[in-house]
């Protein structure tokens, strides 16, 4: 009796634990989107004291991803830990935030741009938030510096790109997006790739010409960290000295033999070990 009495306190104990992680540091919300309605998540350190505020970052997923992406999760964990509360979405036409109005054709660099100042403001009216970062990986970090820009240091305390998708200007001005060719004066109404699993529309590669990313970074004068792997072969790591160029206050970390999934083949603690230099940097900033 005293073995069952024990086991099934053991087990209400977890239950309550679970019940109580849950409640204290999950959140599932749906964030009104200029767009389309955007799907999140947040989660506030589990050590955050009732009533207590805390710095939050906002992580912003590439080109064909989700909220759900792995290099995202691991920079949350790290985050976590140095008490950052940290919001996950999905952008406009992107895993859960795809709706009949907006499917990812319609999304454009302008159109996650818009995305990400509607996340920050409501990341900025939670009553446990003080102060936003913006952390994102490809294209969402080419999304985060043009957040960044517009909304300024004032709304935003800093960034973190991780391998910013910059060569996107390029690879539309010159009319070759994933090894797709088209005419760049006259870019085609929709463009295939990967055998069909994505489609972007005109509006994407229109886009993406009129964005100059190195101009619109001049503007940012906040604390920026850019890291690139030397191994990446879509977005090559020589964009990382432009960027740091052109940004007022910025740090540049490359790891060698890091690919565009920031991570060195062969090397299991590469991510972990990047994504902890990001979640420092974030962390000491507030």
């Amino acid at each position: 009796m005293k073995v069952k009495i024990s086991f099934l306190a053991c087990i209400a104990a977890i239950a309550l634990t679970l019940m109580s992680t849950m409640a204290h540091g999950q959140e599932t919300v749906t964030i009104k989107g200029p767009n389309a309605p955007i799907s999140a998540v947040y989660h506030k350190p589990l050590t955050l004291a009732e009533g207590a505020k805390c710095p939050m970052a906002i992580l912003c997923h590439g080109f064909g991803g989700t909220k759900e992406d792995g290099i995202l999760r691991q920079v949350a964990v790290e985050l976590e830990r140095r008490g950052v509360a940290t919001l996950v979405f999905d952008f406009a036409g992107s895993g859960a935030s795809v709706s009949k109005k907006f499917k990812f054709e319609n999304m454009t660099v302008k159109t996650e741009t818009e995305d990400l100042e509607a996340v920050v403001d409501f990341a900025r009216s939670l009553p446990f938030v003080d102060g936003v970062a913006l952390v994102g990986h490809s294209l969402g970090g080419a999304v985060s510096l043009l957040g960044a820009a517009d909304m300024g240091k004032r709304r935003i305390k800093c960034i973190a790109l991780l391998a910013p998708a910059l060569v996107l200007h390029d690879d539309a001005a010159r009319g070759n997006i994933f090894g797709m060719m088209f005419n760049p004066a006259t870019p085609p109404e929709s463009l295939s790739l990967w055998g069909g699993h994505l489609t972007i529309g005109r509006d994407y590669i229109v886009s993406a010409q009129e964005t100059d990313f190195l101009l619109e970074a001049t503007k940012y004068r906040g604390p920026s960290l850019i890291i690139f792997g030397t191994s990446d072969t879509v977005v090559p790591s020589s964009y990382g000295a432009y960027l740091q160029r052109a940004l007022p206050n910025a740090k540049l970390v490359k790891y060698k033999g890091m690919d565009h999934s920031m991570v060195v083949p062969g090397d299991a603690e590469s991510l972990t070990t990047m994504s902890a230099e990001v979640a420092e940097f974030v962390a000491g900033q507030f």
